[in-house]
């Protein structure tokens, strides 16, 4: 008896050990993403304004979502590291925040720097502050600011738009989206001069672009009005 007594101990011990061992196994695995927030992608968001609301990091975002470039796109679920919360920093996606009450946007990051985060050849989206729209544009050349083309006929007349409908040399708030990074700029809207890489853009020439620090080629001085239009970019 004292034998069949330990024997059934023993088995209803190691049927417990086994159930109990499953039902832990079974737990931990039943949300694999536990210590992750998820956040869907709007339109006009990149991966350095999401990291910055949320008080991560590029490279932790795309660790956690196995991501090889920095290219999100709206509508895209990604996991953010837990323990961050929403900063006062806002989306860029419509000119006005639904995270905070102040138009704080892009970087003020200074042209030195920009010049080799947009090198000559290279492509990028620029956004319009007021309306938010968007559009792909070319780096053409410039020493002390960025020259630029809009890369194909949508972009020329979606940039056309943002101006009114007609070309003009006005200085516009602009957000540049590069390389997961949101930065505050000043694009004039005229095209201008003779040296172009684009053909059948409907733009003929290029437009300037200014960042923070930057000068005209001409007279190699700040332009004040592409300067105010930077800081404005920039929630100033």
């Amino acid at each position: 008896m004292r034998l069949r007594y330990i024997g059934s101990f023993t088995a209803a011990l190691l049927t417990f050990l086994l159930l109990t061992t499953l039902s832990f196994s079974k737990d931990a695995g039943a949300n694999p993403n536990a210590g992750y927030k998820t956040y869907i992608v709007t339109d006009g968001d990149c991966l350095w304004l999401i990291a910055n609301r949320f008080g991560t990091s590029v490279e932790a975002i795309m660790e956690a979502n196995s991501l090889q470039t920095d290219l999100i796109l709206a509508g895209q679920e990604l996991l953010i590291p837990a323990g961050g919360a929403p900063a006062d920093y806002p989306s860029v996606s419509r000119g006005y925040s639904n995270w905070t009450r102040k138009p704080l946007y892009g970087e003020l990051v200074s042209w030195w720097t920009v010049d080799s985060l947009f090198p000559r050849g290279s492509t990028a989206v620029l956004q319009d502050f007021e309306t938010g729209r968007q559009f792909s544009i070319y780096r053409l050349f410039g020493a002390n600011h960025a020259d630029c083309e809009p890369l194909t006929a949508q972009d020329s007349q979606i940039m056309r738009e943002c101006f009114g409908g007609q070309w003009s040399w006005d200085r516009r708030p602009a957000i540049l989206l590069i390389g997961g990074r949101a930065i505050a700029c000043s694009m004039a809207g005229m095209p201008h001069g003779t040296s172009q890489d684009i053909y059948g853009n409907d733009f003929d020439g290029h437009f300037d672009l200014h960042f923070l620090h930057s000068r005209t080629h001409r007279t190699d001085v700040v332009d004040p009005d592409h300067q105010a239009a930077v800081y404005r970019a920039a929630g100033y």
